[in-house]
């Protein structure tokens, strides 16, 4: 005999708020998938994964993304442009934290994401020839990023990503010093 619905009757007897705890389970459950894609994005710089595969398991297809160096609409091409980001650097190393998550859809479809980024990038060894011996291979980052994720079929995906500088240490890239100034702009 099936006792599985007798016994569900009587935990919710018992606990009225069974109903309330299951959907505070369920935000719980989302709020870690989006900080993991959040995660899952940056290992996969560090990682240098550039597939279309990559992008399509983070990203939505109309994607915003907005970052002191530039911006990209769209998946098309991201993994392209990401590769291009990190192409100045041996090697870098993101380390987000303080992931906050907030699910803001009533029907639960959409969450609005803020996290902690510090971020190293080791400049190649040319670069290192050119500045001179006594040359800084390290160039850091500290930002946080915010955004939005959207529930879709294939689960939650980014739809919005925006990285705000907010100190640098090291010298940049040629080319990237504006960028890398805004971060010397009075609060």
């Amino acid at each position: 005999m099936d006792t599985s619905s007798d016994t569900n009757t009587d935990r919710n007897a018992l606990n009225p708020d069974a109903t309330g705890a299951l959907r505070d389970l369920l935000d719980l459950f989302d709020r870690s998938e989006v900080s993991a894609l959040i995660t899952r994005y940056f290992v996969g710089i560090d990682e240098r994964r550039f597939t279309d595969a990559w992008v399509r398991s983070i990203f939505t297809d109309d994607v915003r993304l907005e970052f002191p160096i530039g911006a990209h609409t769209g998946a098309a091409g991201l993994a392209e442009a990401s590769a291009e980001g990190v192409a100045p650097f041996v090697r870098t190393l993101h380390r987000t934290s303080d992931h906050v998550v907030e699910v803001i859809e009533p029907a639960g479809d959409r969450a609005a994401f803020r996290a902690n980024l510090v971020a190293d990038h080791i400049h190649l060894p040319e670069v290192l020839a050119a500045r001179g011996p006594d040359a800084n291979p390290r160039f850091t980052i500290g930002t946080y990023v915010e955004g939005e994720a959207v529930r879709t079929d294939q689960g939650w995906r980014i739809g919005r990503l925006e990285m705000v500088l907010v100190w640098t240490e090291g010298r940049p890239p040629e080319g990237r010093e504006k960028a890398a100034d805004q971060s010397n702009a009075p609060l």
